[in-house]
């Protein structure tokens, strides 16, 4: 953030080529960006090619790095929910190992 000449803080711009790389990292399409964000996609692509500044720089920047968060926050749910089904299935599979031992040992 810089300083303006009244020493109030201002956003700084966010570029074409950051908000591009920011939706290509998110694996969304120009359209799925701009219903998001409430715009026409035409906006984002002005935007990506720097024809249009982007309006609410700040704002911007702030929702491309949620939506990057929410992504890693929706992997990580899904390698938790993942570490607890291998948890189920071992202890599944512990039990399985027990029982067929103790069936074999009824059998003897």
């Amino acid at each position: 953030m810089r300083k303006s000449r009244n020493n109030t803080t201002t956003t700084p711009q966010i570029s074409g080529k950051e908000i591009l790389a920011a939706r290509e990292e998110l694996g969304l399409t120009q359209q799925q960006l701009a219903d998001l964000f409430g715009v026409a996609m035409m906006t984002v692509s002005r935007w990506e090619t720097d024809q249009s500044p982007a309006q609410a720089p700040g704002a911007i920047r702030m929702a491309l790095e949620y939506l990057k968060l929410q992504r890693v926050l929706d992997h990580s749910e899904l390698l938790r929910t993942l570490d607890q089904r291998r948890a189920e299935i071992d202890a599944f599979s512990e039990r399985l190992e027990r029982e067929r031992e103790e069936f074999e040992r009824a059998l003897q």
